[in-house]
C-alpha cells in the first residue's frame, strides 16, 4: 500500500470497526449507560481525553474526505465505483471505499496529498476538545467557524454558555481555541473564514483551489493549536 493512503485508510477502517463493534440493541434511556461506556472506552475523542464523555472532535475527518472525493468524481462516477451513495457515512460504503481508495484518491493529485497529512494530525488529541454540554455533540454542527459563531450571545448554542459571551470567551481560551480568530482576539466578527468561502456558514469549498486552501487552513490550525497543547 502507497504511504499516502495510511493515514486515509486507518480512518475508514476506525470507523468500520466503531460500527460493527458498536451495541447492537437500540438506543434508549436503559440502553444509555451501556453506550456511554463503549463511547468512553472506543470513541478515539474520549480515549485521547481519559474516557472523557465531553470530549469531541473539533474537525470532521468525514467532511473533507467526502469534499475530496466529489471534487475529483462525480456523485454519478462514486456511485459507479463503490456501488453505494455518499450522502451518508455508512458500513457499506466505508468498507467499499476502503478497498477502492487508489482508485477515488489518485496517489499524485495534490488533493490526495493534503488530505493524508490532515488525516496524519486529524487523529491525534490536537484534534479534540471538550465540550461543556454533551448536548452540543448531538447538534448538527460540522463547521468549526459556524459552530463559533452560534456560541455568542443570540446563537443557537449560547446557551451552553448561559448567555454569557465572556463565558464563552473563558472556554475558548481553556481549549486553546483562539487561533480560529484574527490576532487572536475572540469577538464573532473576527472568526476565520477556513474555507475561504466569504461566509462562516458555508463550509463547501468552492472548487479545488479552494478545497486545497481549506484542507490547508484545518492543518495550520491544528499546528498552532499543538503548540500551546505541548509546548512544541
Amino acid at each position: 500500500m502507497c504511504a499516502i493512503y495510511e493515514s486515509i485508510k486507518n480512518q475508514i477502517q476506525y470507523w468500520i470497526k466503531y460500527e460493527n463493534d458498536k451495541p447492537k440493541v437500540p438506543y434508549n434511556e436503559s440502553t444509555k449507560k451501556l453506550y456511554d461506556e463503549y463511547r468512553s472506552k472506543n470513541d478515539r475523542d474520549c480515549v485521547l481525553n481519559d474516557g472523557n464523555l465531553l470530549a469531541d472532535t473539533i474537525f470532521s475527518l468525514w467532511l473533507p474526505l467526502r469534499f475530496a472525493l466529489v471534487n475529483l468524481h462525480t456523485y454519478y462516477e462514486i456511485k459507479e465505483i463503490t456501488g453505494y451513495s455518499i450522502v451518508e457515512k455508512n458500513i457499506n460504503f466505508l468498507q467499499t471505499l476502503d478497498n477502492s481508495i487508489e482508485c477515488l484518491l489518485p496517489k499524485e493529485d495534490e488533493v490526495t496529498e493534503v488530505l493524508s497529512k490532515l488525516f496524519v494530525i486529524g487523529v491525534k488529541r490536537v484534534n479534540t476538545m471538550i465540550l461543556p454540554d454533551r448536548g452540543l455533540q448531538y447538534k448538527q454542527y460540522d463547521y468549526m467557524p459556524n459552530f463559533l459563531k452560534e456560541c455568542f450571545v443570540g446563537g443557537k448554542y449560547s446557551y451552553a454558555f448561559n448567555y454569557n459571551n465572556e463565558k464563552f470567551k473563558d472556554w475558548v481560551s481553556q481549549q486553546k481555541l483562539w487561533m480560529f480568530f484574527d490576532d487572536g482576539i475572540i469577538s464573532e466578527q473576527n472568526i476565520k473564514d477556513l474555507a475561504h468561502t466569504g461566509d462562516i456558514n458555508n463550509n463547501v469549498p468552492k472548487d479545488k483551489v479552494g478545497l486545497i486552501k481549506c484542507l490547508n487552513s484545518y492543518i495550520d490550525i491544528l499546528e498552532e493549536r499543538k503548540k500551546y497543547l505541548y509546548g512544541i
